[in-house]
């Protein structure tokens, strides 16, 4: 299975160089058919997304759209969409990785919010995407740790050169 981001040509454009991959006679094979039914770009490519450096690539491209085309996107991978959970399964596991990257945090969030209001009933019934959550939720606890150590040394570093110039 060949990754849809493999060959990235550099612009500010998405595109990708195809032209050095073998033809093959069944297109079929070319693609990671996860039963999406989502006929918008953003949806095809997360279909075929196999790798961290594949979904932070989809978080990139996410993040080139307008509001409304980032909500129509995140509309279309649920079922009521034209989409599937297990399209939506893989959105979770794209933000999950983009929060591990340290890259676009807020933007990673506000999706992260605006995809559990639209699907939050989906996401509730279902075992695997309730897990996905969990994990998300662990690197979210992570991240602010992380977070909340750096703001308590620039607090204790502000405190000492308040207090020794006084």
């Amino acid at each position: 299975l060949r990754s849809f981001f493999s060959l990235p040509i550099p612009g500010l454009e998405t595109q990708f160089d195809l032209s050095n991959l073998p033809k093959e006679s069944d297109d079929s094979s070319r693609t990671l058919n996860l039963g999406f039914t989502s006929f918008t770009e953003f949806g095809s490519a997360l279909g075929q997304a196999t790798s961290d450096e594949d979904y932070l690539a989809m978080v990139a491209s996410l993040m080139e759209k307008g509001p409304s085309g980032i909500d129509l996107e995140i509309r279309s991978l649920g079922p009521e969409g034209g989409g599937t959970v297990g399209a939506l399964g893989q959105f979770l596991e794209m933000l999950k990785i983009g929060l591990k990257s340290n890259a676009s945090f807020e933007a990673v969030e506000s999706y992260l919010g605006l995809f559990l209001k639209i699907h939050g009933d989906t996401v509730a019934s279902e075992e695997d995407l309730v897990r996905t959550l969990k994990e998300i939720q662990t690197v979210q606890d992570e991240k602010w740790s992380s977070l909340q150590a750096e703001i308590d040394n620039c607090l204790c570093l502000t405190t000492f050169f308040k207090s020794s110039f006084l």
